[in-house]
């Protein structure tokens, strides 16, 4: 009995349909008529044949038991039994859910929402007041709606790639107390502990931390024979290695990735960088750095003129070559400057 008593159902209406099982087996132990005896002299031609292939009148009793049970475990199946569920609290306090929806945010966005929506559904009581907050959203009238009108707004929110700011002195005031459910990033912002001040004052404040650890890349620098390209991580931990492409331009145009660079993150590294060897052509025509699986802002990374060396020639009217003039040639220092 105890093992009954630590199941549950998210579905327990369709159990009903168990009570339609005396039925099934009714309607699968039904025989068809019996056959209209008729004289016919011809069957005396099939005397003496044998039938090898031989039929029941009824359906053996174990078989009958078998589409039962399989029909008693489909229904089982279909109410959703849940080992050990969490209590539903019923309750009428107000609630808030929290999304940051920061760049830190977007590997992991889908994940969140789920969980977002999973605490409003979860609520206990379809009545009661819900409202969700989008960080990084435009600012909109703080007013705690229905249930279904937060899953919606949940469902429509996006990640941005900048972070949360704004001023929130004061700005519950108005909404009485209720509690707080925070999906929060790793990412530390501006404006961060005055939040969680603010909302300590209004009742509890559960923070549910994401587990992902972003990668983002630093301005890329030229190097002699390439580029040097540095990331960091958000969280240090075990030893990473972290794959990034080098996308741009192939001489007909076409953007396409010209190469692949590994990025090695030594154990409680949060800081790596390696440099790729690259002839001036292609270097010339890389357009961005994108981190492989890795889906923020801040794992794309937009090249300009920096990294580009353009081809100079310096055309003088001095042909003389020797060296004591070396100093006073009109070219001399402009090449010095620009050799590098």
């Amino acid at each position: 009995m105890m093992l009954f008593s630590t199941i549950g159902f998210t579905a327990p209406w369709l159990l009903l349909g168990l009570l339609a099982l005396p039925l099934l087996w009714i309607l699968l132990r039904a025989v068809p008529p019996a056959p209209i005896r008729r004289s016919f002299p011809g069957v005396a031609l099939l005397l003496g044949l044998r039938d090898e292939t031989v039929q029941a009148d009824k359906t053996p009793w174990w078989l009958l038991l078998l589409r039962a049970l399989v029909m008693a475990c489909l229904i089982i199946g279909l109410a959703g039994p849940i080992v050990n569920p969490a209590p539903v609290e019923k309750t009428q306090s107000k609630l808030l859910v929290i999304l940051e929806g920061s760049w830190a945010d977007a590997e992991d966005w889908d994940a969140q929402q789920r969980a977002a929506l999973d605490l409003v559904q979860q609520s206990g009581n379809p009545e009661r007041p819900v409202m969700f907050l989008h960080l990084t959203a435009p600012e909109e009238d703080l007013v705690f709606s229905a249930a279904s009108e937060a899953a919606r707004a949940i469902r429509a929110a996006e990640p941005n790639a900048w972070l949360p700011k704004g001023n929130w002195q004061g700005q519950f005031e108005p909404l009485g107390d209720f509690d707080t459910h925070w999906l929060a990033s790793p990412l530390d912002w501006p404006g961060r502990d005055q939040l969680v001040r603010e909302l300590l004052r209004h009742g509890s404040v559960e923070v549910a931390m994401s587990r992902s650890s972003p990668v983002g890349l630093l301005p890329m620098r030229a190097t002699a024979e390439g580029i040097e390209i540095s990331a960091l991580r958000m969280t240090a931990g075990a030893a990473q290695v972290v794959a990034v492409d080098i996308v741009g331009s192939d001489p007909s145009g076409a953007e396409r990735r010209l190469q692949r660079a590994d990025i090695e993150f030594a154990a409680q590294e949060l800081r790596a960088t390696t440099e790729v060897q690259l002839p001036l052509e292609m270097r010339n025509r890389i357009s961005r750095l994108v981190v492989s699986g890795h889906r923020s802002a801040a794992a794309v990374r937009l090249t300009d003129d920096r990294i580009q060396r353009p081809e100079i020639a310096i055309l003088t009217g001095e042909t003389s070559d020797r060296e004591g003039l070396i100093l006073f040639a009109p070219d001399h220092y402009l090449t010095q400057a620009l050799s590098p």
